[in-house]
């Protein structure tokens, strides 16, 4: 552990989590490798219990790689959702909203194994995940009532083009999923 840390100092910073991420990969890589030379479910016990190695696995500070990767998701959703309605409407690839993919994008990030996901930290994304998806139904909800509002103070027509407008928008597969 010790000459680890002095051949690569940064090995263990969470501070670029990128390659935080790399290097927890690779040095979990290379404890499997070592953990299939085991030949029996002891040998592997006491693989496992030995100090270097409890004393190697408490060097990751997985939690804070969590709140910095949290920290560029949610600014990430946050800044989707306060574009304009002109810029939200806007071609967003398969999608018909901005945001909507935004969100897609942040949700697979999440609980993609090779650029984010750590399985010591599973339950956080989880929960990160779900917290999004309150975010966007928020949002989607204020809009809602905005055009509801809206509609109130409009006559007739208007109000009816415009919640068939936003709810056609909002209830449409292509809000949801890419077409």
């Amino acid at each position: 552990d010790e000459t680890i840390a002095i051949v690569s100092p940064g090995l263990f910073s969470p501070a670029i989590p990128d390659t935080f991420r790399k290097n927890y990969g690779t040095v979990g890589d290379f404890i499997s490798k070592l953990e299939s030379l085991c030949k029996t479910p002891a040998e592997l016990a006491r693989f496992r219990a030995h100090p270097a190695f409890s004393q190697l696995s408490r060097r990751w500070n997985t939690k804070l790689y969590f709140h910095l990767r949290m920290q560029e998701i949610v600014s990430s959703l946050e800044s989707s959702l306060s574009l304009t309605k002109k810029a939200q409407l806007a071609p967003a690839g398969n999608w018909s909203m901005k945001a909507t993919k935004v969100l897609w994008d942040n949700l697979k990030r999440c609980f993609d194994p090779e650029t984010t996901f750590l399985a010591p930290v599973a339950t956080h994304f989880v929960r990160l995940a779900l917290q999004l998806l309150s975010r966007f139904t928020r949002w989607a909800s204020d809009g809602a009532s905005q055009r509801l509002a809206m509609a109130a103070s409009a006559t007739p027509s208007m109000a009816l083009q415009a919640m068939d407008d936003f709810w056609g928008s909002l209830s449409s597969a292509e809000f949801l999923m890419p077409y």
